[in-house]
């Protein structure tokens, strides 16, 4: 028998030779200082709610229990003060999701100098940034469109044969201090291809990025059909929106 099992086993015969009232005093929770109280969740789920407000209310009251009723309903056993603070807590939590909505804009870019583009102050100011470091010459508008969602959004820019799909997951909003993530962006071609037995649409970016309100990201340049012509496309956050 080497060390460790001996270990274990003489922990294991301490414990069962300890007094019955200390092996009690040890198991006992802590009992709550007050009543339940129902609380009826809007938005969040129930499970991320308690999981939430669980801590903060012992801190309170340390016989706290935050228990799931069901989806959208936990019920809370505590003090009137912890219970106090677990209201504050849904209050901040249980909204709505955030929405935001994106401008996008597709540009044609090309090594043949063009009038300036019209685009919206923040989206040129970003694309003259930007063409410092992209060697194209002039742009030009192809497709622009608003997607407005609250985690995934799909949309058209342009007709079924030219035109093109984008599509987005996004993460945050609740506090516009913080970035939003852009978790996945993807913008394909609208025109499915048969390739082999497949039908498919080319991918025209694929990429991720954290964007803030009221700011445009140029999502660099996709060369079209390894020509000196590319695609580049600008994301705008729509501040307010």
């Amino acid at each position: 028998m080497d060390s460790r099992t001996i270990l274990a086993t003489g922990m294991l015969l301490a414990g069962l030779f300890l007094p019955t009232d200390a092996r009690a005093d040890g198991d006992e929770k802590t009992p709550p200082k007050g009543d339940a109280k129902v609380y009826t969740l809007n938005f969040s789920p129930a499970a991320q709610a308690a999981n939430l407000v669980r801590e903060p209310c012992q801190l309170i009251d340390a016989g706290c229990r935050a228990n799931i009723v069901n989806d959208t309903v936990i019920s809370v056993v505590a003090s009137a003060e912890a219970q106090a603070k677990v209201a504050e807590l849904l209050r901040q939590v249980d909204l709505p999701p955030h929405s935001q909505t994106f401008h996008l804009m597709i540009l044609a870019a090309g090594m043949e100098r063009l009038p300036s583009v019209d685009l919206p102050e923040g989206a040129a100011r970003a694309l003259g940034e930007s063409s410092r470091l992209l060697p194209y010459k002039g742009y030009r508008l192809l497709e622009q469109g608003l997607l407005t969602t609250t985690e995934r959004g799909r949309i058209a820019l342009g007709d079924p044969e030219t035109g093109f799909e984008a599509q987005l997951r996004m993460e945050g909003g609740a506090d516009p201090r913080v970035p939003l993530l852009i978790r996945s962006f993807e913008m394909t071609r609208a025109k499915w291809e048969q390739v082999g037995e497949n039908r498919i649409r080319r991918t025209v970016i694929e990429t991720s990025f954290t964007i803030k309100p009221g700011e445009t990201v140029v999502l660099g340049a996709s060369r079209l059909d390894g020509g000196d012509k590319a695609l580049v496309v600008l994301v705008t956050a729509v501040a307010g929106a």
